[in-house]
This record gives C-alpha cells, sequence and structure tokens, in this order.
C-alpha cells in the first residue's frame, strides 16, 4: 500500500511539473497514464496472489469453495491495445490503455519506394514495435491490434481489393502480411501450439469516427455521424452502438448524396450534384478555378489559376470578394442540408465533423448551424449537436485500435 501511496505522489509532482513545463506536457501525460496502468498491473498481481493464498489454506472439497470477492475487480483490469493507420503518404501507430487514451505514438512517411504492399506491412510492423519499444509493454500485453486502411475492403477475408493511393494493389492480404512482419504467435495455455492471433482490418473513415466514439466527441453516444471534409467529404455511421457497414462494407458515403439533380459534374464519379463536389476543399479549389476560367469578376483572377484552392478562397472571402462569399456561402448551404438529410436519414445525437475545412472553427460551424435550423422540422426542436472532432491526426490510429477491441468483445 506504501508503495502505491509512492507511485501516486510521483505522479502528482508529474502533474505539477507539467504545468509549469508546458513544452513537455505531451510526454509527461503519456509517462504519467503508463504509470497508472503498471500501477493497476502491480495491484492485479497483488489481488490474484491473495485469492491464490485463500485457495490454498481452504481444506474442504474444491467445489465448494467460495472466494470472498467477485473473480477479478473491474478496477484491476488494465488493457493495451495498438492502432495502426495507413495513410497515403504516411504510416502511424498508437499504443492505447482500455480507455483509448494515447500512452505512446509514432508518425514515419512512406518513401516513395517503399509502396509496395511487403514495404507497406514492414513499415506498419516496425511502427508497431517503435510504440511498444518507447512504452516499455511487450507485445505478449497487447490485448489487439487494429489496421486502419483506405480502399475498397473485403472484411471477411481481410483483403485491401483496391486502393486509389496504391493504385498497383489488388486483394492484398494486409492484416495478415503485418502478423508475418510482426511474427505474431502466441502459445497456448498448455503450450502444445501456437495460435495466430489476427490484426483487425477497419476502413480508415470508419475508424475515424471510432476514435470520436470511444475516447472523442460522440464518447458515450449510441448514434453518431460523422462527416470528414477533405479534398472529398466521406463519413461513417454508428448506429445502435455499432458501425453501419452495409452489404458491401459502402455504407456512409455521405459526400455522395446527390444534392442538386443535374448539377456539377463530379469526374472521379461521373455523377452531379453530388456533396462533395459543392462542398470538399477539392470541390472549393475546382469551382473556384472555374470562375477564373469563365472570366468572373473576382480578385482570384490575379492569382494563376491553378494555384487557386480552398484555402484561397477562404481568404478572398474574408477580404471581402463577392464571388468568393457567394461560392462558400452556397457551400455552407450544402453541408446544412446535407446534415438535415444525415438526420433524416439515421437520427444521430451528435455529427462530428472532421478534416482541413473545420479549421475555420466557428465560421464554419455557424454558418452550417444556421442553414440546419432554416431547414429543421418546425413541428420539433433539433436535438442533434454538429460539433468538431477532438481526437486530431491520431483519429485513425486510435479507432483502428477500437475496432480490434470491438472484435474481440464480439467474439467473446
Amino acid at each position: 500500500m506504501q508503495a502505491l501511496q509512492n507511485e501516486l505522489s510521483a505522479a502528482r509532482v508529474v502533474i505539477k511539473s507539467a504545468e509549469v513545463q508546458t513544452d513537455s506536457l505531451e510526454k509527461e501525460n503519456s509517462e504519467l497514464k503508463m504509470a497508472q496502468a503498471k500501477a493497476t498491473d502491480k495491484r492485479f498481481f497483488e489481488w490474484a496472489k491473495a485469492k491464490a493464498t485463500e485457495e490454498a489454506a481452504f481444506t474442504g472439497p474444491i467445489e465448494e469453495f467460495c472466494p470472498s470477492d467477485d473473480p477479478v475487480p473491474s478496477d484491476l483490469v488494465s488493457e493495451y491495445w495498438i492502432g495502426l493507420d495507413l495513410g497515403g503518404t504516411t504510416v502511424s501507430a498508437v499504443l492505447v490503455d482500455s480507455m483509448g487514451a494515447i500512452l505512446a505514438k509514432t508518425s514515419q512517411k512512406i518513401p516513395e519506394d517503399a509502396k509496395t504492399p511487403n514495404k507497406i506491412a514492414s513499415n506498419l510492423a516496425a511502427a508497431a514495435e517503435t510504440v511498444l519499444e518507447s512504452s516499455g509493454v511487450s507485445l505478449l500485453e497487447i490485448s489487439g491490434i487494429g489496421l486502419g486502411t483506405p480502399g475498397n475492403l473485403d472484411f471477411d477475408l481481410g483483403l485491401v481489393k483496391n486502393a486509389s493511393n496504391f493504385p498497383d494493389w489488388k486483394d492484398v492480404p494486409l492484416p495478415a502480411m503485418v502478423e508475418a512482419a510482426l511474427e505474431i504467435k502466441i502459445a497456448t495455455v498448455d503450450g502444445s501450439k501456437p495460435c495466430q492471433w489476427p490484426v483487425v482490418l477497419e476502413n480508415d473513415a470508419n475508424a475515424a469516427l471510432l476514435a470520436e466514439v470511444w475516447a472523442g466527441a460522440g464518447k458515450g453516444k449510441d448514434h453518431v455521424v460523422m462527416i470528414t471534409l477533405g479534398t472529398g467529404i466521406g463519413g461513417g455511421v454508428w448506429s445502435d452502438g455499432r458501425v453501419l457497414k452495409g452489404a458491401r462494407g459502402m455504407a456512409g458515403e455521405i459526400g455522395h448524396m446527390i444534392l442538386e439533380r443535374d448539377g456539377r459534374l463530379n469526374s472521379g464519379t461521373g455523377v452531379r450534384g453530388i456533396a462533395e463536389e459543392y462542398a470538399s476543399a477539392g470541390g472549393i479549389g475546382r469551382w473556384g478555378r472555374e470562375l477564373v476560367s469563365e472570366g468572373t469578376k473576382t480578385s482570384l483572377s490575379s492569382v494563376p489559376v491553378e494555384e487557386i484552392d480552398a484555402r484561397l478562397i477562404f481568404e478572398h472571402a474574408d477580404a471581402g470578394d463577392s464571388a468568393c462569399i457567394e461560392l462558400l456561402s452556397t457551400a455552407m448551404e450544402v453541408l446544412g442540408i446535407l446534415c438535415i438529410d444525415v438526420c433524416r436519414a439515421y437520427d444521430p445525437e451528435v455529427i462530428v465533423m472532421t478534416g482541413g475545412l473545420t479549421l475555420r472553427g466557428s465560421k464554419l460551424f455557424d454558418a452550417v448551424w444556421n442553414v440546419f435550423m432554416k431547414h429543421h422540422w418546425s413541428i420539433q426542436e433539433p436535438t442533434c449537436r454538429i460539433v468538431p472532432a477532438e481526437c486530431g491526426n491520431e483519429a485513425g490510429a486510435i479507432g483502428a485500435a477500437y475496432a480490434a477491441k470491438l472484435k474481440l468483445l464480439v467474439k467473446n
């Protein structure tokens, strides 16, 4: 007990130091979480030893032995999970605890000559090993590993069928390749044979959603929709406490909802009028370049057309350019109506928005909310909130870890 009090006292010192040395806050916070997790482990083993002593002292028939406590007090259960995230240019990994709090993390650039499946699998395995080494946790202590990746996935077979960022890939068994790179073989209790421990595959958009449900803006909610505002508009749906995937794993493609008949053409899909073409960073940039090419009166005309992007359009709108203001007003109208459609289809408690456009902060969220209220039912007040994501750049990896946890819970 005294040892535990000493550990907690040391942790308080770390917290106090972090208040003063803000530059090292993240590192010290990670160390504190790791110390708390290891303190939990120590208390668990003390509890287990006491149970064993109690059982050894019992002299009656073993079937009559009744321990004085429940099998394992819940506050003594410690878990470690690894989440891996494959992006277009980086691989990332996190080590998290049972609540999704980050204990260690790493992110590494993918070299241009290292985009083959074997090299990507090796890089992902190396990232996992990095977070284990930096935290002092062994692979045998890990409860599970999740892998978030873009592309068209076959969840049953564990395949990346294809991915736009890796055009040469076809039916790649990436989870199994990561397992092989990590040499994951855990002995059974009797040591007679090793058993394979699968890496759980998840779509990258769903992984970001899972992060917010586990440890972010959707924590504790059973109904959450995520809208990702990046180059395109992605999405994910958490309904009745599970990810909605659909017949082919393609549910939640919110950005591809058609909001205007015969509207702007999305060349990537050949479909007109989808939300992504109006309100994504890529769509806004393309629209701005079209305005200049068509001769519309705008201050964007002073910029080389190939340099016009969403960021520049926002800057010119803030400076008072009427064409940019009108363009962005339409984009916000589309986003607000998209949120209405999401509510009618999925009835979420909260809509979480993430991606580069959300860096506009209240300017974006206030505009979207005003449109949302304009088009909401008059028969009742809205119960859904529209909020920014909280998990940041590590969302994909955190959510991948949660996918592994959910898979284990279902299995058990």
